[in-house]
């Protein structure tokens, strides 16, 4: 990956974190994703960060990724090893709706 779509990648991770914490200052605290540099991820058009709830602990993440129509895709991830599974996801969500939608994909509701 060229330093052009590298640095591009990381301003839409901050955008989305900054999107976040706009709608809801404690969301990614509430959802376990803590300060720790660890539980963050760039990743290509997005960004992912390591989750810890009731329903989703150990080695679940939660991606967040700027499709094509200037909305976000949300994927609940789990690794384990080498081996990646998709729990959950949601497509095509806006900015406005970033902590509600994750919320609904995370935390144990009935």
């Amino acid at each position: 990956m060229n330093n052009t779509l590298e640095n591009n990648d990381l301003e839409i991770a901050k955008e989305i974190r900054k999107q976040i914490m706009q709608l809801n200052f404690w969301a990614l605290a509430s959802w376990g994703a803590t300060s720790v540099s660890e539980h963050y991820r760039v990743v290509e058009n997005g960004l992912a960060f390591k989750i810890s709830t009731p329903r989703y602990q150990r080695g679940t993440w939660v991606k967040v990724v700027l499709n094509a129509m200037d909305t976000y895709n949300i994927e609940v991830v789990r690794t384990i090893g080498t081996e990646r599974k998709i729990l959950s996801n949601l497509d095509d969500i806006y900015a406005e709706q970033l902590v509600e939608a994750v919320d609904s994909l995370i935390e144990n509701k009935k």
